[in-house]
Order: C-alpha cells, then structure tokens, then sequence
C-alpha cells in the first residue's frame, strides 16, 4: 500500500502546489499585493479549515469537561499482596474491563466511545474506572478525549481502503491528540485509576 500511496500523495501535493502557484498569481495580476496576500491565506486554510475547528472544539470543548480528568472518589486500603517493594499498586493478572479480581471486589471498566460528526466535531472518548461490586459504588474514574476529527483531503485516498483501514490511516495521519489532563503513573501500573489504592 505504501509504495501506491507515496507516488499517489506526491502527485497531488504537487498538482496543489501548481494551483497555488497559478491561483496566487493570477491574484496578484489582477488584484495586486492585496489579491495575492489572500490567496494565499485562502489556500492555506483550503486543506486545513476542519482540522483548525476540530482542535479549537476538542480543547475548548470537549477538555473543559468536567468529567476530563482523573477523579479519586474513594481511598482503598489493601494488603501487602498487591503492591510491589516500593509501594506501588501491581495490577493482578488479567484484570481486564469487566472482570473482579482484587479482593474479589473492585471491577475494572475501561473502553471509548466515538462522538460528534466528522470532520468539525469529530472526537473519542476513553474511559476506566473501578467499581465497588460490593457496595455498589464508584471508587474512582479518569476520562479523556481524542481527536478525530479534520482531514477532508484525505477522502481522495479512500478508494486504496477498506472501511477500517480508511479509519486507522487517517488516525495515523491526524489524529489521536488527548486532552493532556489526565494524570498518568509511574511506570508499573496500567492506569491511573489504580491511585485509589494504597497500603493498609
């Protein structure tokens, strides 16, 4: 696919750039100094306008949330069992979302969700939290939002892909720029959620 797609985007940055070239001077003749300043300012947004509005909607949007965050509800105390010799929560084996594994217990969920409209509004949401199975309640969560959204232009490419490959070179290209507000762990612990948990 990649052997296509170099000489395929080669020629169409380069049929771009003649238009810019033959646009901005024709504007220039025929309009002057003026003319050309605007079309230029004209072709630079021509391939990037939804991107620009999909970044301003995700960070003055979507990252004012007040879910976006880490978020500790509850302080859990646990055995020694689950920590390492620093004092850092291990993970059990196979806690997966869905599955009650410590203390036979607290559940993790996590997964995403995918929101709003491309290519303006265009986002994923990723969530984990722990669940107390026990007590039925939220001892702590953390959500993000990704962009997914902008890169009109590569439509003329999706004729090379399938559906979700389409999807996953366009994510590639563009997207996947988090909020940047949740905070993350050491290395040793798969998700910050797990900071709810400290040593007896």
């Amino acid at each position: 696919m990649g052997i296509v797609l170099v000489p395929l985007g080669a020629l169409v940055i380069g049929l771009y750039l003649w238009v810019v070239v033959k646009g901005t001077r024709w504007a220039f003749l025929r309009f002057g100094i003026p003319g050309a300043f605007l079309s230029a300012i004209f072709f630079l947004l021509l391939p990037t306008w939804d991107t620009i509005a999909n970044r301003w909607y995700h960070r003055n949007v979507l990252c004012t949330r007040s879910e976006v965050g880490l978020h500790i509800y509850h302080q859990i105390r646990l055995q020694s069992q689950y920590f390492d010799n620093g004092g850092r929560f291990k993970e059990p084996e196979g806690w997966f979302s869905g599955r009650t594994l410590v203390d036979e217990r607290y559940q993790r969920q996590s997964g995403s969700l995918q929101e709003g409209v491309f290519p303006l509004t265009k986002a994923e949401k990723r969530f984990s939290k722990i669940l107390d199975t026990k007590e039925k309640r939220l001892i702590s969560e953390e959500v993000d939002y990704l962009t997914r959204g902008g890169g009109w232009w590569l439509i003329i490419f999706r004729p090379l892909f399938s559906q979700v490959d389409f999807l996953s070179y366009v994510r590639g290209m563009i997207d996947g720029v988090p909020c940047g507000v949740v905070m993350r762990q050491e290395v040793g612990t798969a998700s910050s959620v797990n900071a709810a948990f400290v040593h007896r």
